[in-house]
């Protein structure tokens, strides 16, 4: 009995480390060392505006954004995410919170996906 139950929890770990360096091999995925998910909390201050383009943005949003601009690959990972879709966000929405930050080094023209 100790033998399958050390296989369980070996494979149960693995499979941890694994989705907590993005399910890369090297560890490494649209967002870096973390992943998208992870990412997308810290944009929490930001889901109403990314659900309502006449909603103000948030001074806590913009800060988040401003620290996270420099890699759009990562941003558009959270906007396309399940976790964007179950919380409302519309992404051709949350895609203009950069222009409605007044963010200045933001990347003009940036499409996601489809978007």
């Amino acid at each position: 009995m100790k033998g399958p139950i050390k296989s369980f929890c070996f494979l149960a770990f693995l499979l941890t480390t694994i989705a907590a360096f993005g399910g890369s091999a090297y560890g490494v995925g649209e967002c870096g060392k973390i992943t998208t998910e992870r990412a997308g909390w810290k944009l929490d201050p930001c889901i109403a505006a990314s659900k309502n383009k006449n909603v103000k943005v948030s001074i806590k949003c913009c800060a988040q954004l401003r620290n996270m601009i420099r890699n759009p690959r990562c941003l558009c990972a959270i906007a396309l995410s399940q976790n964007a879709q179950q919380s409302g966000a519309t992404p051709e929405i949350a895609l203009t919170i950069a222009q409605r930050c007044n963010i200045p080094n933001r990347v003009k023209g940036y499409k996601c996906g489809d978007q």
